[in-house]
């Protein structure tokens, strides 16, 4: 894979975790399967919202449908995503200081517009 294809990839799956209810689908079937109306009831969004969230997460490799009958149910393709979330929640809140003598240091997010400001 070139890097300019690699880097497309990344930014897919970047897109897929872009949303707070995508992220939350992932953390609901960290428990166990889901079906689209079981995942609707215990999100409280929209069933049609909920199956969009779920083809992005499904396109992008990150959840797996299964067809039982009538009623198709999702699970995480890897768990690993979840580290890969904690992962991203350390570094956004525990920054790594530059080396001395620079006069920058990274800022969380939250914390940019305050300084900017």
């Amino acid at each position: 894979m070139t890097l300019s294809a690699y880097s497309r990839h990344e930014a897919d799956l970047c897109f897929a975790l872009a949303d707070p209810k995508r992220i939350d689908i992932i953390h609901t079937l960290e428990k166990h399967p889901y079906n689209v109306n079981e995942l609707t009831l215990e999100l409280g969004i929209p069933q049609p919202m909920t199956s969009r969230h779920l083809k992005i997460l499904r396109e992008r490799g990150l959840v797996q449908s299964t067809r039982h009958g009538v009623s198709v149910t999702y699970a995480l393709s890897d768990p690993r995503i979840l580290q890969a979330l904690d992962l991203l929640n350390e570094i956004s809140l525990t920054p790594t200081p530059l080396p001395a003598g620079d006069g920058l240091s990274p800022l969380p997010l939250w914390g940019r517009a305050e300084s900017e400001g």
